[in-house]
Formats: structure tokens, sequence, C-alpha cells
């Protein structure tokens, strides 16, 4: 098992804190029924005191919510903050969907999907709201990852097997109690996980498989 994982580079312990909170701004997005992404009637923007109904779908830069299922039928890059919550999902559809330099996709559900994407340098996934069942589509080649799951109550893995994380590896949280946030399990398990930038903890339970 020492293969297990691959560093390159210096793993490091930091402080760090890996929750970003935006509050509401003129020219935000939520969705506002499911549907697809190119299509306005899928979204509300935020004219800085309430929610209308958006005149065109977002382009990507901005903060944007979905709390509905909303489907990619186009391509889509994403360079904002993107935040799934409530009963929201990413859908595959017939476009490509690609979180860019800079942006941030946030799960703040427990159990779900992560979205298929291409994650390019710089960008960063963020799991935040998991308690008692991970997210699915987590087995994806990601650059910046980052477990910060403050009401977690059960163990939970991720499946890596055969995965690059391009950047860091962070855990923040993983509840108030033993719970832990396991990079694969050995049911999972059958080839190397790269991790090229830092593993950091600040907070919580972070292990290999938890298993010996």
């Amino acid at each position: 098992m020492k293969h297990l994982i691959t560093y390159i580079g210096v793993i490091t312990v930091l402080l760090f804190c890996s929750t970003s909170i935006f509050s509401q701004a003129a020219g935000d997005y939520r969705s506002a029924a499911n549907g697809d992404w190119s299509v306005a009637a899928t979204w509300e923007v935020y004219n800085g005191t309430t929610w209308d109904p958006a005149s065109t779908a977002p382009t990507g830069t901005e903060n944007i919510t979905v709390d509905d299922t909303v489907t990619v039928d186009g391509a889509v890059t994403i360079t904002g903050y993107v935040t799934v919550t409530g009963t929201g999902a990413i859908a595959d559809g017939a476009g490509t969907l690609t979180f860019d330099n800079g942006s941030t996709y946030e799960h703040a559900v427990n159990g779900g999907d992560i979205p298929t994407a291409t994650w390019i340098t710089g960008s960063t996934c963020l799991v935040t709201g998991v308690t008692s069942s991970g997210p699915g589509n987590s087995v994806q080649d990601f650059y910046n990852f980052t477990w910060n799951c403050a009401a977690q109550s059960s163990n939970i893995d991720v499946g890596w097997s055969g995965n690059t994380i391009g950047g860091n590896l962070t855990c923040a949280s993983t509840g108030g109690g033993s719970s832990q946030f396991r990079l694969t399990s050995s049911s999972k398990y059958t080839d190397s996980i790269t991790i090229s930038g830092d593993v950091i903890l600040t907070g919580g339970n972070l292990t290999v498989t938890g298993s010996s």
C-alpha cells in the first residue's frame, strides 16, 4: 500500500479557510426551474433588491446557485462560483462543462452527484454539504479538491483509483466526531492516486482507506 498515493511536491500543513461565502449581489443568478442551462426561463437574476426572471442564461462568470436540475446542453465554461444546494443538480446533457482557472464548484448537498466536467488548472471542487452520503460521480481528475463538511456524521470515501489531483488536497472538517474523509476504499482501489500539490489538513480526519 506504500505506493497508494504518489506525492509530488512538499506536503504541508497550513491554516486554511476553504469556504468562500458570497452575499447576494446584483447580477447573481439562481435556478428558477428544471431546464437546460442555455434557456433563460431556467434562471432568475438578482437586481440588487429582488430576484427577477432572467432575460439571458448566465455566461459562467457570475455567482450561480442551482437548486433545481439544470442540464448542460451546450459548451459551458465557468470562471465564477457555482453552488449546488437543496435538491439541485447539474446534469449531463449534450454539452460540455469546464471549470476554468479561478472558478469554484461548491457541492453543498448530502449525496447527489458532482457534475462531469473538465477541471482546469486553478479550479476548485469544494464539498461542504455531506452529512451521511458521499457525492456520486466523484471519480474524476480534479485540480484543487477541498472537503469541508461540518455536519458529517459517518465515514465517507470518494472512491478514487488511478485519479490525479493536479493541485492541493485539503481537509478542513469532517464533523465534530470521529468521522473520516477517505480518499478511497479497499474495494474500490486498483491504482495509485497522484496528488501534485500539497496535502493540507486544518481539521477533521483524513485517511486513505480507513483500513489496514
